[in-house]
């Protein structure tokens, strides 16, 4: 089994630091960004026009793409599976 590499603790502070100015953004790391009442609402007008499970097809209809421009697909299904 191979070992997973780590992020040293030493960059830790370079990191956020780069996302206090800006040069980074949140997502790069995996952090949690709360879904909006505006986002859900979207996503639930997606599903009610394309169905479940038509993740890419909601995400590029440009009726919803502003709505749901920080999200990808995958978000979009985690969030209707309960995430």
């Amino acid at each position: 089994m191979k070992n997973k590499a780590c992020r040293s603790t030493a960059a830790v502070p370079k990191i956020k630091q780069k996302k206090k100015m800006g040069l980074i953004s949140s997502r790069q790391f995996g952090e949690r960004i709360p879904w909006t009442e505006n986002e859900v609402k979207v996503l639930l007008s997606g599903i009610e026009k394309y169905g479940l499970g038509k993740w890419a097809k909601i995400k590029a209809d440009p009726e919803f793409e502003s709505g749901l421009a920080e999200r990808d697909a995958i978000n979009l299904k985690d969030k209707v599976r309960g995430g």
